[in-house]
């Protein structure tokens, strides 16, 4: 009877650690991860030949423009050679596809890089 009752209480234990498992991250906690990634993937794709090394991208702000949709600002800095480094700010809007789980983004704006 013991052994019965152990075994059941283990097998319960195991239960309730499995229904804990890992939930989905939001798209707000997703968004900003996703953002850097993208500036830096479109920066590599559009000047690519002009840079030296992966661009580095600080998102400075989020703001909700409406459901599902986020204006993302933020400051990209690039080497365009051993010693010397370039940043501009930029804006992009992010929105959130539900169906793919994914963000898709409007055309990124860049201040002048200096």
């Amino acid at each position: 009877m013991r052994k019965t009752l152990a075994i059941l209480l283990v097998f319960i234990v195991c239960l309730s650690l499995c229904a804990c498992g890992a939930q989905k991250a939001s798209p707000e906690e997703k968004l900003k991860k996703e953002s850097v990634t993208f500036i830096a993937a479109y920066l590599n794709a559009e000047i690519s030949d002009l840079i030296v090394d992966t661009p580095e991208v600080i998102i400075d702000s989020v703001t909700p423009v409406k459901e599902n949709q986020w204006a993302v600002l933020g400051t990209a800095t690039v080497a365009i050679s051993e010693t010397s480094k370039m940043s501009a700010k930029f804006g992009v809007v992010a929105t959130y596809d539900r169906n793919s789980e994914q963000f898709e983004y409007s055309k990124v704006e860049f201040d002048e890089f200096k």
